[in-house]
């Protein structure tokens, strides 16, 4: 069973701060890694893998509110789409 969204806002707000801050890093075209804010990870930098099996497949990535929420998306996924449609010219 999946849970519902309890904070969209909170979700795009945190994605655009990643976006802002430079904290979305493209390892190939298939893969990111989105690290957390310092301020928001006290014991050190967080960092979580952002993937997908291939072009047009969904994105998926390695933190626990992806897996729990089960709803395909999370903010670090958020910041990739934002930096791909940034990339093709805001699509």
């Amino acid at each position: 069973m999946s849970l519902p969204l309890k904070h969209p806002r909170a979700l795009l707000l945190k994605a655009e701060l990643l976006v802002r801050e430079g904290m979305v890093r493209p390892v190939s075209p298939l893969m990111y890694v989105v690290r957390e804010p310092s301020y928001k990870a006290p014991a050190g930098l967080l960092s979580f893998t952002v993937e997908r099996a291939s072009a047009g497949k969904p994105w998926r990535c390695s933190c626990d509110g992806f897996k729990r929420r089960r709803i395909g998306f999370c903010s670090h996924v958020l910041a990739v789409m934002t930096v791909e449609s940034q990339k093709r010219g805001g699509e």
